[in-house]
């Protein structure tokens, strides 16, 4: 969004010279000024704009020409652009991110559309302290500043400074450099859209790519969960056999690790992909923040410092607390990384909110109240090209073998979920931060318990898999049958439904795949529950609970995720079959699966 500006007072009566009143000389620097401003573009912006100050510097005599320009909130102003004789220092370094409440006299006047100038710094009225104070300290001799003015709004100044000796203007001067103020504002106002324009397409692209990116992520870990959930069992069913010499146990024990390490990384791969309905628990995120640097100040290496700035009464925060405990990990790993192992990582919690202007003006911000999480590191900093691929899964600046490129896919994957915003700032050799915006729940936060689970038994009942992958569906029948169950295989939606409608009272339980070939299991569960409304379901999936929360009936159905193991399956059928015989007790219903 181009800058807004300040709006002139309707009092404000400037009589804006025609270009034919000026004199040749003055004629002919606007015609160059022009010239240079016309096709300004924002790769160019730098060069145009600052030919045509060096053009009015050189016109006037000054010894240095600069733009003052305000910020989108209208309470900062930077000097962006500028050019200095050959022996006079620049000032854009000085006057960079300044209040404008610094200078009331100064910007009073602009606001106003007038002019402010001083001979020396004794000729300024007492009321600009800070001017004189700002002249003697730059060793200004005299200045002139011009309202930088673009359709009745006052983007800022164009500053002309002498530094070597008092400076001469006259009123062809001021009406001059008003025409040139008003071609730089007009010109500042043109590039800067079209660069916001820019940065709103480049955002909405990478939006675009992350989606596909986690479309086929999501479709890799599901194809790869089901794989292992056959390599799982193998593997343990062989390790429980008592004559396996202890060397080949070993190498299984290694392989099962392996095997765990891949089962987090498809979770993380489907966390980058998902979007999970569902109402995760409230937290406080200064207890999870300060839980998490427990553990990392142990394992990061002595020589990194972390400072942690927690805010006071934050809000409360809707998020699973593993989940931020892995942003927040993450964002530590990868700024250690960026410091080569030595530096300072600060962090900072504190309540934020995001509307009017500020939302306006950057266009990755969404109005609302959130609780700011802040990671600033001491590191190398990042380029233009290495802030645009950052959360791309796989993308790494690191060496081959050194990082899976998962680490900020996963923080982007977590932060969309719960509705958040993340936004980076860095520059190559000034470090990084970013910002994890968390929208601030209603409620008052929750204690997270620990889920206390009881002995694995099997059981006699019967139970209906629709399963598609033939591995998976060979290792469940094989787990649940050697358990004591019956096991009915289907292999698609319809064919579950056939093998329930010859056998409908005989079926305990129906453990169903959350995406079949030719239908959801929420939808296969639909046909079953119309027959018999109180069939407990387990539906199996790659994806958390949260993501099927939808799908459940707390006080029947469960869910196993991919990839299980024996135990892990055996538990979750036993315990959907014991709340749904519970609930039938309760209500006095013992006719339910009796006719096997």
């Amino acid at each position: 969004m181009p800058p807004q500006g300040l709006p002139l007072p309707p009092d404000a009566l400037i009589e804006w010279p025609r270009v034919e009143a000026v004199s040749g000389s003055a004629g002919d620097l606007i015609v160059r000024v022009s010239s240079s401003l016309l096709e300004a573009t924002p790769e160019d912006e730098e060069v145009s704009v600052r030919h045509a100050l060096e053009l009015v510097r050189a016109w006037c005599g000054a010894d240095r020409v600069y733009t003052l320009e305000l910020s989108s909130d209208l309470e900062r102003f930077r000097c962006q652009h500028d050019a200095c004789a050959a022996d006079v220092s620049s000032v854009r370094e000085r006057f960079r991110d300044i209040p404008i409440a610094a200078f009331p006299y100064g910007f009073g006047k602009l606001a106003r559309g007038e002019i402010v100038c001083a001979a020396s710094a004794d000729a300024l009225p007492p009321e600009a302290r800070a001017e004189a104070a700002a002249m003697r300290a730059n060793d200004i001799v005299s200045f002139l500043t011009v309202p930088l003015v673009a359709r009745d709004r006052v983007l800022g100044g164009i500053g002309v400074d002498w530094v070597r000796s008092p400076g001469q203007w006259t009123d062809e001067t001021i009406q001059t450099l008003r025409i040139v103020g008003s071609l730089l504002a007009t010109t500042l106002r043109r590039v800067s859209a079209e660069r916001e324009r820019r940065q709103i397409d480049d955002r909405l692209r990478q939006a675009e790519r992350l989606e596909s990116l986690g479309l086929l992520a999501g479709g890799v870990a599901h194809d790869f969960n089901n794989l292992l959930v056959g390599i799982v069992n193998f593997v343990d069913n062989v390790r429980r056999s008592p004559e396996l010499p202890q060397t080949l146990r070993d190498d299984l024990d290694r392989a099962r690790e392996a095997i765990d390490r891949a089962a987090d990384l498809t979770r993380k791969l489907l966390a980058f992909g998902r979007r999970t309905p569902g109402a995760p628990p409230l937290i406080e995120l200064n207890r999870v923040v300060s839980s998490t640097l427990e553990l990392l100040r142990r394992v990061l290496p002595a020589t990194v410092e972390i400072d942690f700035i927690p805010g006071h009464d934050l809000g409360t925060v809707a998020a699973d607390p593993g989940e931020v405990e892995q942003v927040l990990s993450n964002l530590c790993m990868n700024a250690v990384d960026a410091m080569d192992g030595r530096g300072r990582i600060t962090i900072e919690t504190e309540n934020v909110v995001l509307n009017g202007q500020y939302v306006r003006a950057n266009p990755w911000a969404r109005r609302g109240r959130y609780v700011l999480l802040t990671v600033t590191d001491t590191g190398r900093g990042m380029s233009a090209d290495v802030r645009a691929r950052l959360f791309e899964p796989f993308f790494t600046t690191k060496p081959p073998g050194k990082g899976t490129g998962l680490g900020l896919s996963i923080v982007y994957g977590a932060i969309q979920r719960i509705g958040g915003l993340i936004h980076v700032y860095s520059e190559v050799g000034r470090g990084a931060t970013f910002k994890v915006y968390f929208p601030i729940a209603a409620r008052l936060a929750s204690r997270i318990g620990t889920k206390i689970t009881g002995n694995i038994d099997g059981g006699t009942e019967t139970v209906l898999v629709a399963e598609d992958n033939d591995l998976v569906a060979r290792v469940v029948q094989r787990v649940l049958e050697h358990a004591g169950y019956r096991v009915l295989i289907a292999t698609n939606g319809r064919e579950a439904r056939s093998v329930f409608e010859q056998r409908v009272g005989a079926i305990d339980i129906a453990l169903l795949d959350a995406m079949l070939p030719d239908m959801t299991g929420r939808e296969v569960a639909d046909e079953l529950l119309a027959r018999r409304p109180d069939l407990p379901i387990l539906y199996a999936s790659g994806y958390s609970p949260d993501a099927l929360r939808d799908w459940l009936r707390p006080e029947i159905d469960g869910f196993v995720e991919k990839p299980y193991d024996a135990d892990g399956l055996l538990l979750r059928v036993r315990e959907s079959l014991d709340r749904a015989r519970a609930r039938r007790s309760a209500d006095g219903d013992s006719g339910a699966g009796s006719d096997r």
